[in-house]
């Protein structure tokens, strides 16, 4: 009878360090949430998953935003994205934002770098351990707000190569529970504007020509690189989609000259993207 009352009492003893351990492993996420749990397609799962938060996520609008012009960012330039969090009746908040390519690219392909500005009350995660931080979330003393709101800001670099329209993919939590706050998602999307670019040191640097242009049928590109390099030439549209690739060679030198169809191509404004060595540059042209 004792070593049965014995047994029983272990028993409820593993039991209940088993429910503090997996309690306090929820409550450590106040000090930073683990890298993948933004809601996007990529990453698949958000506060919720794996038991962290109880409830199903309700879907917002406007808790991201930027100061990313409507009509899309320039590329290699530096914005500011704003996280705001809402509920009635709490100032307890935690968030993870990434920004991904809105295509939601099934292995959760990121798009430029995200920079703290306050490192008090955020921190860049990583998926890798190695400095692949293209997470950001908070800190513990990031999480209390004020009059049932909480705000985190970060700055964002738009990538330079191969740019492409982004989305700003963010899960949050309000409450002071794990087993009885909400968890909401959001996101923010905006294009690419190559409009302002200077195309000056582009056509001086590789003797660079596009003609004719405007063309309607056919289109030739001429440059030259003297040193062995890798070249890489897309066309793009307005919204920075990748329309076509008109060539990718490994071992490119000395001169180039190469012709494309444009046959298939509606009329309009596109930008030629010439890439040599992971350095890039634009052009406009026009098909008409």
């Amino acid at each position: 009878m004792i070593k049965k009352f014995t047994l029983t009492f272990l028993l409820l003893g593993l039991c209940f360090l088993a429910y503090t351990f997996t309690h306090n492993t929820v409550q450590s996420y106040n000090a930073s949430a683990p890298p993948k749990y933004t809601g996007s397609p990529g990453d698949a799962q958000d506060c919720t998953s794996g038991g962290c938060h109880n409830g199903s996520p309700s879907i917002v609008t406007g808790w991201i935003t930027s100061d990313i012009p409507a009509a899309g960012y320039t590329p290699d330039t530096t914005y500011t994205i704003t996280a705001t969090a809402t509920e009635t009746g709490t100032n307890k908040f935690g968030f993870e934002i990434s920004p991904q390519l809105t295509s939601g690219n099934p292995l959760g392909a990121k798009v430029g770098m995200i920079f703290v500005i306050n490192n008090t009350e955020t921190i860049l995660i990583s998926t890798t351990g190695t400095g692949d931080t293209k997470y950001i979330t908070h800190r513990a003393a990031g999480t209390t707000g004020t009059n049932n709101s909480k705000t985190w800001t970060f700055n964002w670099q738009a990538p330079s190569v191969d740019p492409k329209s982004v989305t700003f993919y963010g899960a949050f939590t309000a409450g002071t529970s794990a087993s009885s706050d909400h968890t909401y998602l959001s996101n923010h999307t905006r294009g690419v504007d190559l409009s302002g670019l200077d195309e000056t040191a582009f056509t001086e640097a590789l003797g660079l020509t596009v003609y004719p242009n405007p063309a309607s049928s056919v289109m030739t590109i001429s440059l030259f690189h003297e040193q062995p390099a890798t070249l890489d030439i897309k066309l793009f549209d307005l919204s920075g989609k990748m329309i076509k690739s008109i060539i990718s060679d490994q071992n490119f030198s000395g001169d180039f000259t190469q012709c494309f169809s444009l046959d298939e191509l509606k009329k309009g404004l596109y930008f030629l993207n010439v890439e040599i060595n992971g350095k890039s540059c634009y052009k406009k042209v026009i098909i008409s």
